[in-house]
């Protein structure tokens, strides 16, 4: 009986070996954040053969080493990558980083600092109203000089 629990028990420990020996933790990621929108991308490549079993199970994202974002998830959407859009704010010079967990076993960590120019948001009223009160200016000048000729009407 010893001999028997013995090499089940063998048994066992050589199963979990060889699903954690398929074990991974993910092996590169793409960051892009968009400063005008303040949107944040992130793609984890992490290749998995069962999305429901072995996945990313987690994403903490940092900006200037204070924690911003924490999410969990269930299942992988690919078997190639795991990729979530975030939204946050952030100014230029920032360090954000990222932590992607494996639900199995290991993580990746990645991080980028923001850079670009921010676009401002553009009110077309302003110019508009400009343009229209140099229109009225001219316009006014135009009936002046007219009215000065003798002119009465715009005929």
């Amino acid at each position: 009986m010893k001999k028997f629990l013995y090499i089940v028990g063998l048994f066992i420990l050589l199963c979990n070996c060889n699903f954690l020996s398929k074990a991974h933790s993910p092996s590169n990621m793409d960051l892009d954040y968009n400063i005008n929108s303040d949107d944040f991308y992130v793609r984890i490549y992490h290749q998995v053969p069962d999305l429901s079993l072995h996945y990313i199970e987690s994403i903490e994202i940092w900006v200037n080493d204070v924690l911003d974002t924490f999410k969990t998830y269930t299942t992988q959407k690919t078997n190639e990558y795991h990729d979530d859009l975030f939204n946050f704010q952030a100014d230029v010079g920032d360090i954000i980083k990222v932590r992607a967990t494996c639900s199995i076993s290991g993580d990746y960590t990645d991080q980028i600092t923001v850079s670009g120019v921010v676009v401002p948001e553009f009110d077309i009223s302003f110019p508009i109203l400009i343009s229209f009160l140099g229109f009225l200016s001219l316009f006014g000048i135009f009936l002046k000089k007219r009215k000065k000729r003798g002119h009465t009407s715009l005929k």
